[in-house]
């Protein structure tokens, strides 16, 4: 089963792997895993989103820590079926947006949020936590 496990390091190089996974599955939309993690910081938490995959398809999860010791899971932010998903680190017009590519197809964003391409340039209420 796929997780999520950090890896540490002081110089870039030179990595230790955490004996313990970060993110594991925890409910029937993550059954067959966690994968395809995306990390962006946002002031000083970072923002993970990750695929859960099981049998009701690929979804698309969002967790925040500040230290990388702990995190919360935050929830589903994009249903079956997408994944790819990147936040964008500064907000646009005062909102935050994350890219997302829809399962199957390839990964585009616009400006216009119209269902002619295969991904959506989508709005994204983060909590200031």
């Amino acid at each position: 089963m796929s997780h999520i496990r950090l890896a540490r390091s002081k110089d870039g190089v030179h990595f230790r792997i955490e004996d313990k996974p970060f993110i594991f599955p925890e409910s029937k939309y993550e059954a067959w895993g966690v994968e395809e993690p995306r990390v962006i910081r946002i002031w000083d938490w970072y923002y993970i989103t990750c695929s859960f995959v099981s049998e009701y398809g690929v979804a698309v999860a969002l967790f925040s820590t500040w230290d990388f010791k702990s995190h919360e899971r935050m929830g589903i932010i994009f249903h079956p079926e997408n994944k790819d998903v990147y936040l964008f680190p500064e907000k646009i017009n005062g909102l935050y947006y994350a890219c997302h590519r829809p399962v199957p197809g390839r990964q585009f964003w616009n400006r216009k949020q119209t269902m002619k391409n295969t991904g959506f340039l989508t709005m994204l209420y983060l909590p200031v936590v």
